[in-house]
């Protein structure tokens, strides 16, 4: 290497004003980095969240579906399954032969149920929800009522997730369009 070349190298290196420029850009690319990865991070924990969401309240609408099939399902009537007051037909509550009482469980009262083992079981909460409820435990929160609102005002949105911050931790709080066939 020539001598005026190595003591031009020797100056760059030595004098800190021209580190500045590849100290810079080396933190740009870190900083720019850090700042994809953790897009990408949350851009997955939504998706796998959305998916989860999505699967609960595929099976949720199966278990109904099954449920409507059968005209609704007769328990044990019990702590856990009182009668539905909300439930308006002659043969909600019958005795069976040997003194059992049973109580007809149609897939609303159903859905609320399992939301609640869910509840206990595994930390998930279930809502049934809709801006018109015949029960009023079934009001939305306001949360619930915007995404219902779109699925009413636009056509094309049937489902929609967020996560947000609530008292300290982080909720994820999912919700699909669940028609009602009408009564016959």
């Amino acid at each position: 290497m020539p001598p005026t070349t190595a003591l031009t190298l020797n100056r760059f290196v030595l004098d800190r004003r021209y580190w500045v420029i590849p100290l810079a850009l080396w933190g740009l690319a870190v900083c720019t980095s850090y700042y994809w990865y953790g897009r990408s991070i949350e851009a997955r924990v939504e998706a796998l969240t959305t998916n989860q969401g999505r699967f609960i309240f595929k099976m949720v609408e199966a278990m109904r579906l099954w449920n409507a099939r059968h005209g609704g399902v007769y328990v044990l009537i019990d702590d856990d399954s009182l009668p539905n007051p909300y439930l308006d037909t002659p043969e909600r509550d019958i005795v069976t032969t040997l003194g059992r009482r049973l109580t007809l469980v149609n897939p609303a009262y159903m859905t609320r149920q399992l939301g609640q083992a869910l509840t206990q079981e595994a930390q998930i909460q279930l809502h049934l929800t809709s801006l018109k409820p015949l029960n009023p435990r079934n009001a939305p929160d306001e949360w619930g009522s915007y995404a219902l609102t779109l699925f009413d005002n636009v056509s094309t949105v049937r489902e929609r997730m967020e996560i947000f911050e609530q008292r300290g931790q982080a909720v994820a709080c999912y919700i699909g369009a669940l028609p009602t066939p009408p009564a016959t």
